[in-house]
């Protein structure tokens, strides 16, 4: 199988606007680009240490119950924290390596300890970032709004859980999920052509027939 590797990074929750981004592409939900795993079974190991390696692996306990994933030991999601330095993101999603159809073969989640470990964030907090940059590892964007009151908000804080979209997302882009399999929702609806996935896309609960994916 054709791998390659080093290929994007996604910035999670910024320090001063919580709102910047390096995905740019319009999607059906909010899947990162046409990121997916092969598969629901993707190790998930912690490089970091006491407090840090607590708050990664009970994030990604969360992914692995509240999810079809299941995010056991392993290597596939490496998560860690660190002191990077005024880099201007608590969080930071790495894919390093993929196969053929956007299948993420190795990622990585990492926390900022040089802001996340001062006074301005507690552990509600950490918690959101880490939930977060798990979720981007999995194939998840950013979701906007204060009405998003989920992890994946790189908008606000304080969510430190993800919500039954996003996990209705992680099925739908995720073969053997159940509604996965990929198809037209691992091509991200980039703009090319329209999905029918069923996921509500400006999370409205489909209350207003504007999306035209909701069945």
């Amino acid at each position: 199988m054709k791998r390659r590797t080093a290929i994007v990074l996604l910035t999670g929750l910024m320090v001063v606007s919580f709102a910047v981004t390096t995905a740019t592409l319009v999607r059906a939900s909010n899947q990162w680009y046409c990121w997916h795993w092969p598969g629901p079974s993707v190790g998930f190991g912690s490089a970091a240490s006491g407090y840090w390696s607590n708050i990664l692996n009970s994030e990604a306990n969360q992914w692995s119950s509240g999810t079809c994933m299941n995010l056991g030991g392993g290597s596939d999601i490496t998560g860690d924290a660190d002191f990077y330095g005024g880099t201007g993101w608590l969080g930071l999603a790495r894919i390093l390596e993929s196969g053929p159809d956007c299948t993420i073969v190795r990622a990585e989640a990492l926390m900022n300890q040089s802001y996340l470990d001062g006074p301005s964030y507690d552990e509600t907090d950490d918690r959101h970032v880490a939930c977060q940059e798990i979720g981007h590892t999995i194939g998840l964007d950013h979701r906007k709004g204060p009405n998003s009151q989920t992890c994946m908000n790189d908008q606000f804080l304080g969510f430190p859980d993800f919500d039954q979209h996003d996990a209705d997302t992680v099925a739908a882009i995720t073969p053997g999920c159940g509604g996965g399999g990929g198809g037209c929702a691992n091509g991200g609806e980039n703009g090319r052509k329209k999905c029918t996935d069923g996921i509500d896309n400006d999370g409205d609960g489909c209350t207003d027939g504007a999306d035209p994916d909701c069945q």
